[in-house]
């Protein structure tokens, strides 16, 4: 393929799904004047550099809402790139009418990207690239860079801490979460309590076996955290408790409790093999590269690529709010675009008397799982159909 022209759609993955699947010379993008908010060339521009495709843009701007313009610029293109190929997978109503309209009597080679299928449907001329497409893979680097944002690290870890040892004593210690939610919350807050204050590289910390707030050290929980190497140790001596947490890592998640249940979806859905990106604590500038300290950032529990089909999922261990399901919902369409999937996973169980919030949930297509579907093997079949365009409109 030498030329590929592409109506410039609103969903970014739709622009470059054809320049990564048949690295054509030249891409000629259609962009609605209009419409500058939707459209930063600087994006196209990083995505390809990211994969390094050679292809060259060029970018025309039109009033996608004048007919007489948009058969102007159809017409300039076909001229100047004799044999282009047309992609229809994308672009405003009626510049996707005008352009079937105009080329397809002259012969111009089309198709069509049946993204639910991943698969190309030929209109005419592309039989061959029918024949040849696969559907290409994208990272979550390559899909924020695609939305003009970008990634500034982890919230809560660094490059290469959370090891497979550490994914393993993660596991265990959800276990000890899912026993008793209660006793392991008041649990979290004592350890928070006898800690406040102090560097996360102090890894002893001491204080009464009990709190005025009635909050106790619980040994049995304890006792299992060493048992499990989060511990290095402890010791209780009279009314007094000392703890010496096994690494600063183990300090930082051991004082926060609604960390576990991230990373419990994030190891089962990498463990299943299922995706083809999996990342935990994602923070994401909305500016891009360029975007300086006081940028919008915002924090992704849990993100998943399955080749193109991007998956947002937000963790509470609570009952979620109406403004935590419009907050998911919300980054997944910024980010994501009309393709991506969001999911909402609560540690609680959710029964007829929050009605609301599911209703909530599925009006604004966000899939939210309690906690009767945490169990490994069911989680990773809900995450697995909401990574399938297929299986989403028959199951979700």
């Amino acid at each position: 393929m030498r030329v590929l022209v592409e109506l410039f759609d609103k969903n970014p993955i739709e622009n470059v799904l054809g320049a990564c699947a048949f690295k054509p010379d030249l891409i000629v993008y259609l962009c609605d004047v209009r419409d500058a908010t939707v459209f930063k060339e600087s994006a196209i521009y990083r995505l390809f550099k990211m994969r390094k495709l050679k292809a060259m843009p060029r970018f025309y701007y039109l009033n996608t809402a004048d007919p007489a313009e948009i058969k102007r610029v159809l017409a300039a293109v076909m001229k100047d790139y004799p044999g282009c190929v047309f992609d229809f997978s994308g672009g405003r109503d009626l510049i996707l009418l005008l352009a079937g309209a105009y080329c397809i009597p002259q012969g111009a080679p089309a198709y069509y990207i049946d993204f639910t299928y991943s698969r190309i449907i030929n209109i005419q001329g592309c039989e061959e690239f029918a024949q040849k497409f696969v559907m290409p893979t994208f990272t979550a680097e390559e899909l924020f860079a695609l939305a003009g944002a970008s990634i500034k690290g982890s919230g809560h870890y660094t490059h290469g801490e959370v090891t497979e040892a550490f994914e393993d004593q993660a596991l265990e210690t959800w276990e000890i979460v899912q026993r008793n939610p209660k006793a392991w919350a008041d649990f979290v807050a004592y350890l928070q309590t006898i800690g406040a204050g102090t560097a996360i590289t102090t890894l002893t910390v001491s204080g009464p076996a009990t709190l005025p707030g009635g909050q106790r050290s619980n040994l049995p929980i304890l006792e299992k955290l060493r048992h499990h190497g989060l511990l290095a140790g402890f010791k209780q001596r009279g009314k007094q408790v000392e703890i010496t947490f096994s690494s600063p890592l183990h300090k930082k998640c051991l004082l926060n409790q609604g960390i576990w249940l991230e990373l419990y979806c994030y190891i089962i859905a990498k463990r299943s093999g299922l995706f083809t990106d999996v990342r935990t604590s994602l923070v994401v500038d909305w500016d891009g590269p360029d975007g300086g300290p006081d940028a919008t950032k915002n924090e992704i529990d849990v993100f998943l690529m399955k080749g193109a089909f991007p998956v947002f999922i937000s963790c509470k261990m609570g009952v979620p709010s109406p403004l935590a399901v419009s907050e998911i919902k919300l980054l997944s369409s910024k980010f994501g675009g009309g393709h991506s999937s969001t999911v909402l996973v609560t540690g609680e169980r959710l029964g007829d008397e929050h009605r609301a919030l599911k209703n909530r949930a599925a009006d604004v297509g966000v899939s939210l799982l309690d906690n009767s579907m945490l169990a490994p093997q069911i989680l990773t079949e809900k995450l697995g159909i909401a990574a399938s365009a297929e299986q989403k409109r028959h199951f979700l």
